[in-house]
């Protein structure tokens, strides 16, 4: 389905499969998109604002550029998705499966990751602030060139990790493991 530009603002979409579909620039602000499918959908530029995408399948999705301010994404399948450029603030992905994602020169602020699979994510050149990633799985991750700060990794697996000229402050790592 092509919606590039739609406006779905306020959309009760709950169980909705938009796999393959073209929302790039879309509005999908306060929608409720809870249990859908959107496998390898293309929503470049779109603005997620305060919308529900809890237990949401979301594998290979193109998100580059787009707005994830308010977004409950917890229980989540976010395989291979490309937030590159991405807004995330006061979102929730807790529990969610992130591994091999691009979070490539991403804003991400104020957003809990509690016991979320991150394996491979790619966080290279991102600010990182403010985030909880207790108990997370985030072996392999690239942390390269990103401004990480005030953050809590309690408990959390990061073995492998990279990061190489980070800029690192005020981080927890209470109990993780860091091989």
């Amino acid at each position: 389905a092509n919606l590039e530009g739609a406006n779905l603002k306020g959309a009760n979409l709950v169980g909705s499969n938009l796999s393959g579909a073209n929302l790039k620039k879309a509005i999908i602000e306060d929608v409720n998109l809870q249990n859908g499918t959107l496998y390898s959908v293309i929503a470049e530029s779109a603005n997620f604002k305060n919308s529900n995408l809890s237990y949401t399948y979301l594998e290979s999705c193109d998100f580059n550029n787009s707005n994830f301010n308010g977004v409950l994404l917890s229980n989540s399948n976010l395989i291979s998705v490309n937030m590159n450029g991405a807004n995330i603030i006061n979102s929730n992905f807790n529990s969610s499966d992130l591994s091999m994602s691009n979070f490539n020169e991403s804003f991400i602020m104020n957003s809990s990751f509690e016991s979320a699979i991150m394996k491979q994510v790619i966080f290279r050149n991102s600010v990182i602030s403010n985030n909880s990633m207790v108990r997370s799985d985030l072996s392999l991750a690239n942390f390269v060139q990103a401004v990480v700060s005030d953050s809590d990794f309690g408990s959390s697996n990061l073995g492998n990790a990279d990061f190489y000229g980070s800029k690192i402050s005020n981080l927890k790592f209470i109990k993780s493991y860091l091989k």
